[in-house]
């Protein structure tokens, strides 16, 4: 099946219209929710990123490098025209086509961006990173997104003696509220939340910081809510039982979702700790309870948390899942952490 069949003869205005910042009707919802279901399913073979609005790549000057992956590359990227400062991603196919699966890897890159396209309008105001224009080739991808300063984690470790508790509090927020919009506009799972794959600027507008995930390589819809797929992402954020499944192989089922707030509660203590801390922690190879628990006695001791705020995390990271919060009511939490300390 191709993928215009699922829109009609007007798919690609209408796929503009969704890139132009176009309001969603839930009849068009629908269409598009269709499209990457049957990705998921694999009833589409061979995703054709033509879809997709494409550019013109000589009407950018590339400049110097901004990040670098195993398979791709990030730079820094001018409109010749218009002088607009943009991120380009480049993802070397043939690199990725040289690995065992790769066919497969490849597959789920494209099923990503057609899941970070289609949130494009609402998605920017919940915390998910936009991308404009896609190019693909026989060799490459090209992928145009805005411009952000810095991941989260080369954030951390530029900034760790100027952030104070009220900053990474309003992190924590606009982390929690691209997973919530994730699962209850999509019922998707990230996987692989984590400071690398989350993007930091200063507001020109607000002089405020803004936080956005991006890299949806590993995102999958779940409808079920359960899975008992491989584990997927990066095995130091592994939840209790994403780490007995990857130890253990596929077949044990876990539920994604509540697995995701495990990685969230790990994640923000990464934040709220220095690098050689974080670094010391890391040569214990997994995050048990014990040392949990330890890190988290380490903040409540030297950071100037409300009480309450480790508390909560405590309860993110709790190997019993079913002791844990939704990502509903962590997003809440910090709302109302943030409201009473003050935007």
């Amino acid at each position: 099946m191709k993928i215009s069949e699922l829109y009609g003869k007007n798919y690609k205005e209408f796929i503009e219209f969704i890139l132009m910042g176009g309001i969603l009707l839930p009849s068009k919802e629908d269409t598009l929710r269709a499209v990457w279901q049957k990705m998921e399913s694999f009833e589409i073979e061979n995703i054709d990123l033509s879809i997709l609005p494409e550019f013109n790549i000589l009407s950018f000057q590339i400049g110097k490098l901004l990040g670098k992956g195993s398979f791709a590359e990030v730079k820094l990227a001018e409109n010749k025209y218009t002088t607009e400062k943009w991120a380009i991603k480049i993802i070397n196919k043939t690199l990725i086509n040289e690995i065992k699966e790769g066919s497969n890897f490849l597959y789920s890159i494209k099923k990503g961006l057609i899941i970070q396209y289609l949130m494009n309008s609402a998605g920017y105001l919940n915390n998910i990173i936009s991308f404009h224009w896609c190019l693909e080739t026989n060799e490459f991808i090209y992928v145009v997104m805005d411009l952000f300063d810095d991941d989260l984690e080369q954030f951390l470790i530029k900034n760790e003696q100027k952030l104070d508790e009220k900053i990474i509090c309003l992190f924590a927020e606009q982390i929690a509220r691209a997973v919530n919009y994730l699962k209850y506009q999509y019922s998707i799972a990230h996987r692989d939340v984590k400071p690398s794959n989350i993007f930091v600027r200063k507001s020109q507008k607000t002089n405020k910081y803004e936080l956005k995930l991006g890299d949806f390589d590993t995102a999958k819809y779940f409808k079920d809510r359960v899975s008992t797929d491989n584990p997927i992402g990066t095995p130091f954020y592994f939840s209790n039982e994403l780490a007995l499944a990857y130890n253990k192989g596929s077949g044990l089922s876990y539920n994604p979702f509540i697995s995701e707030i495990f990685t969230l509660g790990i994640n923000f203590i990464r934040m709220m700790i220095s690098l050689a801390h974080w670094e010391k922690i890391q040569k214990k190879l997994n995050m048990s309870e014990g040392l949990i628990e330890e890190t988290i006695k380490y903040i409540e001791l030297h950071k100037k948390f409300p009480k309450e705020v480790p508390d909560f995390i405590r309860k993110m990271v709790n190997f019993d899942v079913k002791k844990r919060p939704d990502i509903k009511q962590v997003l809440k939490f910090f709302i109302e952490i943030n409201s009473k300390w003050g935007k």
